[in-house]
């Protein structure tokens, strides 16, 4: 957490330096690459990269993790077919209203089958270190990221380089991360021998991670990702970028102590599994624990969301603190829960994690869809806000369920 909350803070000092030097539609481009990126990252190493934490033999679990870089790269290969081909025609698809410059947007888009593959080889090294409790790398890998990212954010404030300047920094940040944790983990998960016969073995013991997990959190994404692309071909790249900005901002209690209790908890519920216990003990610890957290936080931004962030980031982005208010509640079911959902996977509750994750990606883009049907994207975050926090706090609900089954 220490390591998380170091990075975190150094992101936060920076948001707050260079939001005067960027115009909302210049983050709201940095937010349609993310979201692209994203979307597709996640999923590129098929999802085998949280299988990485189940197996009893380490020499499996590293054979996990070339199997999950493996696949981040053969689907970064693919996915760079159709977006060097058609770049700005997706560009100009995603601008369905004509709000934004599509050529502005297709120009960062070669770089994004670099970003894929470094979200799928960031994922692997991280559970595998993660899996031997070297939280310190972890940490360390998180601080480089955010210093790299923001020093070149700086740099690209100053320099006046707008939104290029924004995903270069990220992009740098995502080699930066990859770049320690392969310094401290990669030669050994490679002097490991991958026999076919035992790469076919756990592909099909573990199968369940591609075939559901990996749907399940591509639908969780999309819930994630799509309403920035959304908002960028309805409302506007400033309307994106205001939103892009709120979520990077309450997105920091999930990165700064939700990560660190989401795979502090994925060790320790294997661990307890493994060892014939009860997980709901450790269920209710932590729950409680993330309420104590997040509550007060949460209060402050609902009641003075727009005016903390006019003082902080500048009267450029005080909507974006009121859109912040609508989502307070939200965010705080969604701090809580989500930390602990890795639940769905020790437990092999698939078909729920699918189910809840379709349930989210409907009412999230169903909000928008209505909000874009009536000209008021201000309707549209409170249906999105209301709706997001209803299926948290179910999703809360099953986890407390599962964790007392056996």
């Amino acid at each position: 957490m220490s390591g998380n909350g170091l990075a975190q803070i150094i992101g936060l000092v920076i948001i707050t330096i260079i939001t005067p030097y960027f115009e909302p539609s210049e983050m709201g481009v940095l937010g349609m690459y993310l979201a692209i990126a994203g979307w597709i990252g996640v999923i590129a190493a098929l999802r085998y990269d949280l299988a990485i934490m189940l197996p009893k033999s380490n020499d499996d679990a590293k054979r996990l993790v070339k199997i999950s870089i493996k696949y981040s790269l053969i689907v970064a290969i693919i996915a760079a077919i159709p977006i060097y081909i058609f770049n700005y025609d997706i560009a100009v698809l995603l601008n369905s209203d004509n709000q934004f410059d599509s050529q502005e947007l297709a120009n960062w888009f070669y770089l994004i089958p670099i970003s894929i593959f470094l979200y799928g080889f960031n994922a692997a090294l991280t559970t595998w270190q993660t899996r031997k409790k070297k939280y310190s790398t972890v940490s360390a890998a998180s601080v480089g990221r955010a210093v790299s990212t923001g020093g070149t954010n700086l740099t690209a404030a100053f320099a006046k380089l707008g939104s290029g300047g924004l995903i270069g920094a990220a992009l740098l940040g995502q080699l930066v991360n990859g770049i320690i944790l392969a310094a401290k983990g990669l030669k050994e998960v490679l002097a490991t021998p991958s026999p076919a016969e035992d790469r076919k073995r756990l592909m099909k013991e573990y199968k369940d991670f591609p075939l559901k997990s990996g749907p399940a959190i591509f639908l969780n994404l999309s819930a994630n990702q799509l309403p920035t692309l959304l908002i960028g071909g309805w409302f506007g790249a400033a309307v994106a970028g205001q939103f892009y900005i709120m979520q990077r901002i309450l997105t920091l209690p999930l990165t700064f102590i939700g990560k660190a209790f989401s795979q502090v908890f994925y060790q320790k519920s294997n661990e307890i599994i493994n060892n014939g216990g009860s997980v709901r003990p450790l269920v209710a610890k932590t729950t409680l624990r993330l309420f104590a957290i997040i509550t007060i936080p949460m209060l402050v931004l609902f009641f003075f969301g727009d005016s903390i962030f006019e003082l902080v980031l500048g009267s450029k982005y005080k909507e974006a603190g009121g859109i912040g208010a609508l989502f307070s509640v939200f965010y705080l079911f969604r701090f809580v829960f989500s930390a602990q959902s890795t639940l769905l996977t020790t437990k092999r509750k698939l078909t729920t994690e699918i189910i809840f994750n379709a349930s989210f990606l409907v009412t999230q883009v169903g909000s928008l869809w209505y909000g874009h049907h009536i000209n008021d994207y201000n309707f549209a975050f409170q249906l999105m806000a209301v709706s997001g926090a209803a299926l948290f706090l179910i999703l809360g609900v099953l986890i407390f369920k599962y964790a007392g089954d056996k």
